[in-house]
């Protein structure tokens, strides 16, 4: 699938990973390996999700020693020495990051946005009064219907978003190498750029969302306070990132 002509190379790196509202899904690698899935494999709850993941890097490990036997290439036991403090370095420098006021701002967007989605009572007030103007025949149905999907259109966004932003950020951070290597500067911005783009989106829906439920915009203020620091902060730390070209999606 990898040389399937027809396929973007790579495209999958940079993308929201929401496949349903994709153009691009025909010249994806990943998409057509996920696309015989089944809807338990696609379910992270599921037991099959991670049985499928467990087989997926069981695979990926036998060809990577594969391809280590076939370059005269030892690769170290996992308990050696040098791994172990390869691990350990690893895992102090995982420490810090998530003490970075980008990974801290995400992680409260998160938490509070979760909160916000999960007990709002304002959802249910909107649908109660579109009812009772349904009832009492004060709004035409048509009107009300497309209120209705609109409005759950823009809830869609932003918990779509809701976990992402801060997963891209860290690989973003993660992927930071030494001044001068453009790899791993191409692979911070292209993270951080889907970071970006996820705050960007999750703001304008949060906007809208307050139009339809103006009693909820007291929860909804301190969220759009913490994206746009999110935002500020994002484009501080990686200012060259809207400017990254995606292949495939900004081409």
């Amino acid at each position: 699938m990898a040389t399937n002509p027809n396929n973007i190379a790579g495209i999958y790196n940079y993308c929201d990973r929401w496949c349903e509202r994709c153009n691009f899904t025909s010249r994806c690698a990943v998409y057509t390996n996920e696309e015989g899935l089944s809807p338990e494999e696609k379910d992270l709850t599921n037991k099959a999700f991670w049985d499928n993941i467990a087989n997926s890097l069981a695979n990926a490990v036998a060809q990577l020693q594969d391809i280590a036997a076939e370059r005269g290439i030892t690769i170290p036991d996992e308990n050696d020495e040098a791994t172990n403090e390869y691990m350990t370095n690893i895992q102090n420098k995982d420490r810090e990051m998530e003490q970075h006021p980008l990974l801290q701002y995400s992680g409260q967007y998160m938490m509070e946005a979760s909160e916000v989605l999960k007990n709002n009572e304002a959802l249910q007030q909107k649908s109660d009064e579109l009812k009772q103007l349904i009832e009492l025949g004060a709004i035409d149905l048509n009107e009300t219907k497309r209120e209705v999907v609109q409005l759950h259109e823009y809830f869609e966004i932003v918990q779509w978003y809701l976990f992402q932003i801060k997963v891209k950020f860290i690989r973003a951070l993660s992927s930071l190498g030494e001044p001068g290597d453009e790899a791993s500067e191409n692979d911070s911005n292209g993270s951080a750029k889907v970071a970006l783009i996820a705050a960007d989106r999750s703001i304008i829906a949060w906007q809208h969302i307050i139009q339809w439920l103006p009693a909820a915009q007291d929860d909804i203020i301190p969220l759009l306070g913490l994206l746009q620091k999110i935002r500020t902060l994002g484009e501080h730390r990686f200012p060259t990132a809207r400017a990254f070209v995606r292949v495939g999606l900004d081409e």
